[in-house]
């Protein structure tokens, strides 16, 4: 990870401690960075997952540019639930 990924870890996870009225202690700024780092990773597979169904259902060959493809068409056809919903049912 690089540092600016850090920081954006760092500023979301302290604006959700000030949001619940949370202490500001290090174990509580690890769990709401380790929170959200897995919702982000949720989404992300969720997009791999079904992006990677519909080209095996469609396409020939698989390669990288296909699948990223895939995913500027999902993003903008579902939302983040839906997307995390339709990618648990495969």
């Amino acid at each position: 990870m690089n540092k600016s990924e850090c920081k954006k870890y760092i500023r979301k996870a302290y604006k959700r401690l000030v949001n619940q009225e949370k202490s500001m202690t290090p174990k509580n700024l690890e769990i709401e960075m380790k929170n959200i780092i897995n919702s982000e990773l949720n989404i992300y597979t969720s997009y791999a997952k079904i992006a990677m169904h519909n080209l095996n259902h469609s396409a020939t060959g698989i390669n990288t540019k296909q699948l990223e493809l895939q995913i500027d068409v999902i993003s903008t056809i579902y939302t983040e639930k839906d997307i995390i919903e339709k990618a648990k049912k495969l």
